[in-house]
């Protein structure tokens, strides 16, 4: 028998609007309504409707070193720790300029054509409802194996 569940944040309904994901979670094997309900509650608490996606385009003098110096973008690498500066943003109720935004740097792309770069964030959340519910179908129960 298949069941329907759902889960609702309030909070983020007044500020973006209603947005509806279908997620199945019939791989799981049989759950009851109340742990799949637990299942989209948990999901939905790690969803942020506003959000930085992709990578951070820099150009020379975007990307300084802690004193303020512009850094050579060609010898720039992952592992480093970087601060978002936001001169103009979408400041709001999700996305504040305090504290400063600090991330670990997991990639670093260098175009010497254009002479810029993509800092791309360590371990990024999915910016879209349906992206974060197929990366945290990982820790779904696994059905028992029988036969």
């Amino acid at each position: 028998m298949n069941s329907l569940t759902s889960a609702t944040n309030t909070a983020s309904i007044a500020r973006h609007g209603r947005q509806e994901q279908l997620w199945d979670i019939t791989g799981a094997g049989t759950l009851t309504g109340t742990v799949a309900g637990n299942w989209a509650a948990a999901a939905i608490t790690r969803y942020n409707a506003a959000s930085y996606a992709g990578p951070i385009p820099v150009t020379y003098g975007q990307y300084t070193d802690v004193t303020g110096v512009p850094v050579d973008l060609g010898c720039e690498h992952a592992a480093e720790v970087a601060q978002l500066v936001l001169a103009d943003g979408p400041y709001g109720p999700e996305v504040a300029a305090f504290p400063p935004v600090t991330f670990p740097v997991g990639k670093f792309e260098y175009d010497e054509d254009s002479e810029s770069g993509n800092v791309y964030p360590y371990n990024v959340l999915p910016n879209d409802l349906g992206a974060l519910l197929d990366s945290m179908a990982i820790w779904l129960p696994r059905p028992p194996v029988t036969g």
